[in-house]
């Protein structure tokens, strides 16, 4: 809302403040609220013994199959077609028991898959990229992301990485102009760098910038952090960058390009995972 109005009714003086005093409110609601609970559970669920943590996964798969049952028509459907009820699912080894869906039906029958517990103005229409052929396309609710954050800030703890300290963002965040290469995010302490712009004659600025800023972390698709890396390697800069990780995420990690990561900055652990 404040972003939306700084936009619209605020003299550009007073747009940056108030984006900065929206990120502000955003990062402490994200610690504060649901998804730092669920933060918290995953970091301490870890460690729990096999049983625990194989009765809780029972106990959700459960509730999730209920839901789907009575909540959405075209699951209540396949399991009617199947002769299954949630309440067969007494053990993980009955998942077995649970009738298969493929793309190609949640594609073609999109309304009959969409909760109806769900109203439509909570309801994001997203797709994937399309890299094995015909976009995906599906709907999210608010609780996907601050879900997703949780589940990926644990996996990048594993790493290294610890919040608020400095992290270079290379992914599609940012855009760019022909003005503008880079953003600083100071709430949450992050350099984000157009995706879109860099190639050999922009490198010197991206270097600058890098330099400047000293991240401690790169949040990457893996073929852009390729992209820096063969920069690097090209301009023998390997000694310059001290990443702690590399976030590598949206894409497959190949070997090739793991090599050379490695090679561009040496020390940086890198952790990959694919949303």
């Amino acid at each position: 809302m404040i972003r939306s109005l700084s936009k619209k009714l605020l003299p550009e003086i007073l747009q940056k403040p108030l984006k900065e005093l929206s990120g502000y409110l955003s990062l402490r609601k994200e610690k504060n609220g649901k998804c730092g609970e669920l933060e918290s559970f995953l970091w301490e669920a870890q460690w729990w013994e096999r049983e625990k943590i194989e009765a809780w996964q029972l106990k959700r798969l459960q509730k999730t199959l209920r839901r789907a049952y009575e909540k959405v028509p075209g699951y209540g459907l396949l399991f009617r077609e199947a002769g299954v009820k949630p309440e067969d699912i007494r053990s993980l080894r009955d998942i077995n028991k649970l009738p298969f869906t493929t793309k190609e039906l949640l594609r073609d029958n999109l309304k009959d898959f969409t909760a109806r517990d769900v109203p439509p103005w909570q309801r994001k229409h997203v797709t994937t990229g399309g890299s094995s052929g015909t976009p995906f396309g599906f709907y999210h609710s608010s609780i996907n992301s601050w879900m997703e954050s949780a589940f990926m800030h644990c996996g990048w703890r594993w790493a290294g990485w610890k919040p608020q300290e400095r992290t270079a963002v290379l992914r599609g965040s940012f855009s760019g102009n022909r003005d503008e290469t880079c953003q600083i995010d100071r709430i949450r302490q992050q350099l984000h760098l157009s995706l879109y712009r860099l190639n050999p004659s922009t490198y010197p600025h991206y270097r600058a910038m890098l330099l400047q800023y000293s991240p401690l972390h790169l949040h990457a698709y893996p073929s852009t952090a390729t992209l820096l890396a063969d920069l690097v390697l090209e301009n023998r800069d390997e000694s310059l960058f001290h990443f702690k990780t590399l976030l590598l995420g949206s894409e497959n990690v190949f070997p090739s390009q793991r090599e050379k990561l490695q090679t561009a900055f040496p020390g940086a652990r890198i952790f990959s995972w694919y949303g």
